[in-house]
Parts: structure tokens; sequence; C-alpha cells
């Protein structure tokens, strides 16, 4: 089931990264937008660009499987897999 969701929420997420974002905001920091790709079931998912890779989170902690590519030397990449566990209460 949790496999199931993971897989679900990364086929939104990248369904929303060809398209135009629905609004994009300022943040504190001024080189960093944030936009907002979509809402789903009352879930806001969101993007922004980190040293030329986007990272994407959503406005409720919930567990997150996300999947890149490293690069590792000439010729090299290595897939690298990391999960966060939601954080119930958390605040900034």
């Amino acid at each position: 089931m949790k496999k199931a969701r993971v897989a679900f929420l990364l086929a939104l997420v990248l369904a929303g990264c060809s398209k135009t974002p629905v609004s994009v905001s300022s943040t504190d920091n001024q080189e960093i937008q944030v936009a907002e790709l979509f809402t789903h079931k009352g879930v806001r998912v969101f993007r922004f660009n980190d040293a030329g890779r986007w990272v994407y989170f959503t406005s409720k902690a919930t567990d997150v499987t996300a999947a890149h590519l490293e690069y590792c030397g000439k010729g090299c990449t290595r897939p690298v897999r990391v999960e966060t566990m939601g954080v119930s209460g958390w605040q900034p």
C-alpha cells in the first residue's frame, strides 16, 4: 500500500513538472522562488530549485520517497534514494 501511494504521488509530481505552475511566490531568500504545482485531495505540491536540482515537497507532513541519479565521476552515475518520514505536528 505504501509503495502504491508513493508511486501515485511520484506520478503526480512528474506530471506537474512539465506544466506551468499554479502560482510562484518569493521566499525570505530572494534567490529562491517556490512554485505551487497542483492540489490533490487537499494536499498542495510545491517545488523549488536547489543547486540545479528540483526539490519537491507537500503542504502536509507525510512519508515521501524520492529518487535521482548522482554523478560519481567520468561516465559514472548511481541511483540515490531518499526517504523522509512525515512528522506529525512539526512546526518550522
